[in-house]
């Protein structure tokens, strides 16, 4: 190989190691900031889901418990193992991971398998508040689950705080964006109780044992 090509590899090679570093190093930051460890931990989270679109819209209360992964629909009298689901468990389970994702996506950062993490070299301008952050998109290339190939785009603050994201479904390009706010901890894990976009999405009842 001729000596230019092969610094034209070297540089390549470095800058994909570059990338993949800045990736990782941004991902421990937010679990960090979103109390990984702690999670990790915990036997019960319960929260209340409520979605509301010009006031109308859908409110779930689940128990979850982690490690055995079993979910309880409070008040439909409904419990299932996620292990091990027939259809009417699947058509629940659906609600479930939806409410779920919103409440504690940053910690999927360090559970989940099949993603692609990228993240910008220089700040952006998120698309709600037009705050100047570090933008890192998530996209989830496995072809399986509820809502495959979507992607998301998190709009980042230096100290991990998610402030805003963008919602690509099966990685369109045109997405949907909503606010991370009204942050609390509960037990050392760090929710947003509020989202603001297309509609105004809330969590109440939080709990973490």
């Amino acid at each position: 190989m001729p000596p230019v090509k092969k610094w034209l590899c070297l540089i390549a090679v470095t800058h994909v190691c570059l990338a993949q570093a800045r990736a990782e190093t941004m991902v421990d930051t937010i679990l960090a900031k979103y109390g990984y460890e702690a999670f990790k931990k915990a036997k019960e989270i319960r929260f209340t889901f409520t979605g509301k679109v010009m006031g109308v819209g859908p409110s779930h209360t689940w128990i979850w418990k982690p490690q055995s992964d079993s979910v309880t629909l409070v008040g439909k009298r409904v419990s299932y193992s996620r292990k091990n689901m027939g259809e009417k468990e699947k058509s629940i389970d659906k609600d479930f991971i939806n409410d779920q994702y919103w409440l504690i996506f940053p910690l999927h950062l360090g559970m989940d398998k099949g993603t692609r993490i990228e993240i910008d070299t220089g700040l952006s301008v998120s698309p709600k508040k037009k705050e100047r952050l570090r933008r890192v998109v998530v996209a989830y290339v496995q072809s399986d689950g509820y809502t495959p190939n979507d992607t998301f785009e998190l709009y980042v603050a230096p100290d991990g705080l998610i402030k805003e994201w963008t919602y690509h479904r099966r990685s369109g390009k045109r997405g949907v964006s909503w606010t991370w706010e009204r942050y609390a901890a509960f037990n050392g894990v760090l929710f947003s109780q509020e989202h603001n976009g297309l509609a105004h999405i809330t969590f109440s009842d939080i709990s973490v044992r």
